[in-house]
């Protein structure tokens, strides 16, 4: 069972009529084979947009239409599911643009595709090869600051897992990790509780020399960000983590490449091998 869902939360769409009207202001996952409309160009008219996803041996291929129209095919010689998007990247353009992500069997990262509606046709923008992480998914609250965020699978050996805020740059035609090492925790993994094994230094800033305050076994705590050592290698590489106590102490805490913090299973129980891979 995976206990840390993907990170990611989707509007939920159970409407059962086959014209669903949509406006995204930030990013919006539609269903495969359901029709919508979505000014993709900032025209002031919508377009109706649908995707349809075939799994073909290990090949999985999704088809995008506009206005009835097939304008694209995003391929992926191993793959089992997809995730399409429309999603506001930058405000500024006023436009809207289509990111395909394929996956493999436990939403494992295959191939992303990114796309706009220029004149009548779906013009790529961008391709997503290599990943910081197994595992990602498109966040539904994006700033429009002409980067996309995804919610990033994190593990490490001695200071857990969970999904991290990461976000990606259009460099070059491909979508890229920015080098950002201080990176927020989503929701789901801040309601994960923790305890230090042993009596642990905390830090007020990331490389202090004296800690702020002395953080003793058994207090519990709640992990808010990570310093990665690798933007662009999100498994075990991180440096620091963040915490915020039950009482409300705030602090670093440096990774001391030992185990020294047990978390809580979704069943109660307090275990040094809270990996969830799912």
């Amino acid at each position: 069972m995976k206990w840390f869902k993907r990170g990611a939360i989707v509007l939920c769409l159970t409407c059962a009529a086959t014209m669903w009207h949509a406006d995204p202001a930030s990013a919006q996952t539609f269903t495969d084979s359901k029709t919508y409309e979505v000014d993709l160009n900032g025209d002031g008219k919508k377009e109706n947009i649908k995707w349809v996803g075939k799994k073909d041996g290990e090949k999985y291929s999704v088809k995008v239409y506009v206005n009835g129209k097939k304008l694209s095919t995003a391929t992926s010689n191993y793959g089992s599911d997809a995730q399409v998007s429309v999603v506001d990247i930058d405000k500024e353009d006023k436009k809207k643009d289509i990111y395909v992500q394929i996956t493999s069997e436990s939403d494992g990262f295959e191939k992303g595709f990114g796309y706009q509606y220029q004149k009548g046709k779906l013009k790529k923008t961008f391709t997503f090869d290599q990943p910081a992480t197994g595992r990602l998914s498109i966040e539904q609250k994006q700033p429009g600051d002409g980067c996309v965020w995804f919610d990033s699978e994190y593990g490490d050996s001695y200071f857990m897992q969970g999904y991290v805020k990461q976000a990606y740059e259009i460099t070059a035609g491909k979508l890229k990790p920015v080098n950002k090492k201080i990176m927020n925790t989503t929701t789901v993994w801040r309601k994960t509780d923790y305890k230090a094994t042993k009596t642990l230094k905390v830090y007020a800033d990331i490389g202090d020399s004296t800690p702020s305050f002395n953080l003793s076994s058994k207090t519990t705590f709640n992990v808010y960000k990570i310093k990665a050592s690798n933007p662009k290698a999100l498994l075990d590489g991180v440096s620091y983590i963040y915490i915020k106590t039950a009482d409300g102490k705030t602090g670093w805490i440096k990774n001391p490449k030992k185990v020294v913090i047990m978390g809580k299973t979704p069943e109660g129980d307090w275990s040094t091998s809270v990996l969830q891979w799912g």
